[in-house]
């Protein structure tokens, strides 16, 4: 009896053991009955060995080919069960029908780190702290959307900049990077409520910062972490390190610019500011037991800051991207440009209503490079999803780009045609109404993008002003076609992006 005890408590029987609680942990815990991915599924590690990061996207699709029918199917990577959905029924039930179920997040390491511990909307679980920050995030950018001449103004002084600074120069740019510190430097501006010095060492070391975080936040080596949280007491590798350090100079370089914010309304040096000082007025008419505190809006000005520019930038490349390929769009966009605005008259957003082909281009972009999927949903309660079973706390991957450009939906999805979202008279179909419904480019429901909005104020006026000013040439020698236009061979990412692309720009 006492030799058997003993033989329980060597290390090699507690491995044992071990390894045999995860084998049943990984057989016999259902976390869904939906269809199994075709790859067979090893012990522990599940499809794990067969996922290609940098080309992950690319595989859902390959595996969902097989699923076409349900467009729902399961996949296991280290023992965690996800769910991916890819059919307009599906996901409009998960961000939809069900998203009081289903808008959940999963709880990782790195989510953790970047956000406080979930202090921001997007990562945060669903919830009454989470219902309360969107309640302020969206109703601040409301009284701001309000102010039209104000977000006007600021977001033209950084594109009067960047005209004196690059464009006016007649040369070929990196429009990638071109876009990035662009809609980086918008963003900054519409939070601040001014033009931010392009010299500030604060600004670059802040962009920097953000580049290092993305780059850190996907790279698989981190994973581990996310596994195991335990692991950082023991031991913190060199990209753990590198992630925790941007973030510190994150929060540092933000800080500061929000502080003067306070500072200036405390003073009321210039009145009222920009989007960051609406946050802060939401926030003192909070009721006490409701009031969100200094981390959160903190949380929402660094959020605020990570989702308008890394989505716009991409966005605004590839809008210009695809007009260059297809210049009967573009003479259609110029001419109502010069019906309804002119070219020397100021930008008013307020014509947006009399311009449906600059706002049906934007939407058909957006589906067109599909470079952005929703962030994965979890699982709040025990449901269902097409009539399988989804056990609570079951990650839900939402492949919007497949529904983006699904033959029996779009038609002809690989073609970019504006007018596919017009109606026979002319107008602009509803959002509920033909092939519009099956657009899901800012997410839907609970989890619809707060910020959908002032992205697309944002693209609306960057885009005149560029289009009213200036020609884009594209440089056939130094770029890849087939690279530049097929998404499918752009890197995955948090949000998709070709690395380089170059532009001839000329005065009109």
């Amino acid at each position: 009896m006492y030799s058997f005890l003993s033989a329980l408590l060597t290390p090699y029987t507690a491995i044992s053991i071990t390894f045999l609680i995860i084998l049943k942990e990984f057989y016999f815990s259902r976390r869904t009955n939906a269809p199994k991915c075709p790859k067979l599924a090893f012990p522990i590690v599940g499809h794990a060995p067969y996922v290609q990061f940098k080309r992950f996207h690319r595989q859902l699709t390959e595996w969902g080919n097989n699923f076409k029918k349900t467009g729902i199917y399961q996949i296991n990577i280290f023992g965690e069960t996800s769910v991916v959905v890819s059919s307009y029924e599906a996901i409009k039930e998960v961000l939809i029908t069900k998203s009081d179920e289903l808008g959940g997040r999963a709880k990782l390491l790195r989510t953790s780190l970047t956000t406080r511990g979930g202090k921001d909307v997007a990562f945060d679980n669903f919830g009454h702290r989470f219902i309360q920050k969107k309640k302020l995030l969206m109703k601040s950018i409301k009284v701001h959307d309000q102010k039209n001449i104000e977000l006007e103004q600021v977001t033209l002084d950084v594109l009067e900049d960047y005209s004196r600074r690059v464009l006016d120069k007649n040369e070929i740019i990196d429009f990638h990077e071109f876009s990035i510190n662009l809609m980086f430097d918008i963003i900054m501006a519409i939070l601040v409520g001014h033009r931010v010095n392009i010299h500030d060492q604060r600004l670059q070391e802040l962009k920097e910062s953000y580049a290092t975080i993305n780059k850190c936040f996907l790279n698989q080596k981190l994973a581990i972490y996310d596994l195991f949280p335990w692991l950082t007491y023991f031991y913190q590798s060199k990209e753990y390190k590198e992630m925790k350090q941007a973030i510190k100079n994150r929060d540092a370089n933000l800080s500061s610019f929000l502080k003067e914010v306070r500072e200036e309304q405390l003073g009321n040096i210039l009145g009222e500011q920009g989007l960051y000082d609406k946050f802060l007025q939401e926030q003192r008419k909070q009721e006490r037991d409701n009031k969100l505190d200094d981390d959160e809006c903190f949380m929402l000005a660094m959020e605020t800051i990570l989702a308008g520019y890394t989505t716009s930038s991409v966005s605004i490349m590839m809008i210009f991207a695809l007009l260059m390929k297809h210049p009967r769009v573009l003479n259609k966009l110029i001419n109502e440009i010069e019906t309804t605005m002119g070219f020397n008259e100021p930008i008013n957003y307020l014509k947006k209503n009399n311009m449906p082909y600059l706002e049906a281009t934007i939407w058909e972009s957006l589906r067109f490079i599909r470079h952005v999927n929703p962030i994965p949903h979890s699982a709040m309660i025990d449901s269902t999803i097409q009539g399988y079973f989804i056990k609570k706390g079951t990650q839900i991957i939402i492949n919007t780009r497949d529904l983006h450009h699904n033959e029996e939906l779009w038609g002809d999805p690989s073609n970019f045609r504006p007018e596919r979202f017009f109606r026979e008279d002319g107008t602009l179909m509803a959002p509920d109404e033909g092939c519009r419904k099956y657009l899901f480019v800012f997410g839907g429901g609970r989890r619809v993008c707060p910020g959908k909005g002032l992205a697309q104020q944002r693209m609306f006026i960057t885009i005149i002003y560029l289009l009213q000013r200036y020609k884009f040439e594209y440089v056939k020698d130094l770029n890849d076609e087939n690279y530049i236009y097929n998404s499918n061979e752009w890197d995955f990412d948090i949000v998709l992006h070709p690395d380089q692309f170059f532009v001839k720009v000329s005065r009109r």
